[in-house]
């Protein structure tokens, strides 16, 4: 157990669904309830909870995580990561199972965590510092590095509850990062800062695992993850499904992530636009026009569109229509956009009708599964955004002609020519 930094072992945590029935705690209030109030004692008594009143948060969930590791948490909103994070901090009790955790740790959970509203800057610095057993000296050494790196020194003197939520932030992680916690649990909340504080922390938290230390990183930043995190769990329904390298567990997050599957685009409710236009079906053909489930890096492929207009809707008809498509490897980064009106296209809402059609000549993507996002603007309005519309399965393949197979994972090619003077 000494290089073990955090063991759980059948971790769950269930809430009551419904109305609740109030039990008084401890012996003189159980004894004053069934004085006073009989009927309601025995209501209580006989009153039990089914299974479908009960909604698991998080359920048998187990794991252990070494010291030093940076370990990621993956999962859709509603999978049970910050439920977890919260049982492992102690902020709640769980209903089964325990978790074991070796050492002082410090987490940042969601804007404002562990920081009392009505005290200043300063004298939050000193309360955590405190809290986590350090001495005033400790606090003193570390106490110029930590206003440095959250950036609030013209504010340290005013009260926490004045701050904006990217300053509390900035203040939160810098006092859980640099008062030398053994771990360190971050969650979505480095979504408010801006990008250089986001580079920043990041940086931290690479410094604090290479000092021994440990963290628990869970965001829906999954470039930063999986360049950060040396290991990650995939979580869904309050349960581990899985657990692996960052692009494993990453690669399968965004296959789950894509939930049409095989039906009409016209039934996903995620979605944004007025709906004057919206996108039915989009099919990847090959360049005899047969539907392929995966294209070879460098061949010819032809995206099929199929759209809906709303006819009753009031519009200009000859406003001008751009329809785009990005698409975005498995870390979730955008690689490039295909958009109608860049090339020239003039559409308009008659064309529509028709089975609309991109070309890729020369599909430049390597090998690998990339999804890909769908945008239609009426007139510069936005009809139409769907993300993660779906995903295209790419292979290997002889994008020069020159007999050589690009077997690079994920990414671009170039087109490119080399000579000699």
């Amino acid at each position: 157990m000494e290089e073990i930094a955090i063991k759980a072992e059948g971790l769950s945590k269930f809430y009551k669904l419904g109305k609740e029935h109030k039990v008084p705690s401890g012996l003189y209030k159980k004894l004053t309830h069934f004085l006073f109030s009989p009927f309601d004692w025995l209501r209580a008594q006989l009153t039990t909870t089914k299974d479908e009143e009960l909604f698991w948060a998080l359920k048998d969930v187990s794991f252990e995580i070494k010291k030093g590791e940076i370990v990621g948490f993956i999962g859709h909103n509603g999978a049970g990561k910050s439920t977890l994070l919260k049982l492992l901090s102690r902020i709640t009790d769980p209903s089964s199972g325990y978790a074991k955790v070796n050492g002082t740790l410090a987490s940042l959970l969601e804007v404002g965590t562990g920081m009392h509203p009505e005290l200043t800057g300063r004298e939050n610095i000193y309360m955590n510092g405190t809290v986590l057993g350090m001495s005033k000296k400790e606090i003193d050494a570390a106490f110029n590095d930590i206003v440095g790196f959250a950036g609030v020194e013209r504010f340290l003197d005013t009260a926490v509850k004045r701050y904006s939520s990217g300053m509390k932030v900035r203040l939160g992680f810098a006092i859980a990062a640099h008062l030398s916690p053994d771990i360190l649990i971050v969650d979505e909340v480095l979504s408010v800062g801006d990008a250089s504080f986001r580079e920043k922390c990041l940086n931290k938290m690479n410094e604090v695992s290479s000092q021994g230390r440990t963290v628990l990183f869970v965001s829906h930043n999954l470039a930063a993850l999986s360049n950060l995190c040396s290991r990650a769990y995939l979580m869904e329904g309050g349960r581990i499904i899985q657990s692996g390298s960052p692009q494993e567990i990453i690669s399968t997050y965004m296959s789950k992530s894509v939930s049409q599957g095989t039906k009409s685009l016209l039934e996903v409710d995620s979605r944004k636009g007025d709906g004057i236009i919206r996108f039915e079906d989009v099919k990847f053909n090959n360049i005899s026009y047969r539907e392929t489930p995966t294209i070879a890096t460098g061949e010819n492929c032809v995206v099929a569109f199929k759209m809906k207009v709303n006819e009753s809707a009031k519009y200009d008809s000859k406003s001008s229509v751009d329809v785009r498509i990005t698409f975005y490897n498995s870390n979730g980064q955008n690689l490039f956009t295909c958009s109608s009106e860049a090339t020239g296209a003039k559409l308009n809402l008659e064309d529509l009708s028709n089975r609309l059609e991109m070309n890729v000549d020369k599909l430049p993507l390597t090998e690998g599964n990339y999804s890909y996002n769908l945008f239609v603007t009426l007139g510069g309005q936005i009809t139409d955004w769907i993300q993660k519309a779906g995903t295209i399965s790419v292979v290997s393949g002889d994008y020069f002609g020159s007999g050589y197979i690009n077997g690079h994972s994920e990414g671009l090619i170039v087109d490119n020519s080399w000579k000699v003077r």
